[in-house]
């Protein structure tokens, strides 16, 4: 999806925000945007199955499974 390429683009390969805008032919606001969302939805994807150890900036540190594994990608 959009939101996960904006995501991989800024995360994974580190381009800047308008960077990724223009990869991906967007305006810089509607690139910040997908980034956003893309993020808390895989935040929340990873805390279904995961606890997630943050620091003061609300950054992961680390993770490890729950319990109870609720997909089969743990």
């Amino acid at each position: 999806t959009d939101k996960r390429e904006a995501v991989w683009l800024a995360d994974v390969e580190g381009l800047k925000q308008h960077e990724v805008a223009k990869r991906m032919g967007l305006s810089v606001s509607g690139a910040k945007s997908r980034i956003q969302r893309g993020r808390r939805e895989l935040r929340a994807l990873l805390e279904k199955c995961c606890e997630v150890e943050t620091d003061g900036r609300g950054n992961a540190v680390s993770w490890r499974p729950n319990n109870e594994r609720c997909c089969d990608s743990c």
